[in-house]
């Protein structure tokens, strides 16, 4: 089940049926699929650079202190960093960062 290598794994179904899950696992419970769709793992693809990932840590207290976007415009003017450009690197944008940096509420 410990694999670095994630094609050399057992598949979850197959994981379920062994000895260690004995007590809690049922074969009827195999055939009922809860999910509604595929889970999108789609922000998981981009290149992690050093500056990629400060970028995305930034907008994510951006995101719960949008506060810091007003409070840091200058700095982020003289880099050439646009509230576009932020809100490029968020993954969920709660209020547009245009509307951070206008203070609109």
């Amino acid at each position: 089940m410990l694999k670095f290598n994630p094609s050399e794994r057992c598949s979850c179904a197959n994981a379920l049926r062994l000895k260690y899950f004995d007590s809690l696992f049922e074969e009827e419970d195999m055939e009922v699929d809860t999910r509604v769709s595929p889970v999108n793992w789609a922000f998981d693809h981009f290149d992690p650079t050093k500056r990629k990932l400060q970028n995305f840590i930034y907008s994510e207290c951006a995101r719960f202190h949008p506060e810091v976007v007003a409070r840091d415009k200058d700095k982020l003017d003289a880099k050439g960093i646009t509230p576009e450009v932020l809100a490029s690197s968020r993954l969920v944008m709660p209020r547009s960062p245009t509307q951070v940096l206008k203070g609109a509420k």
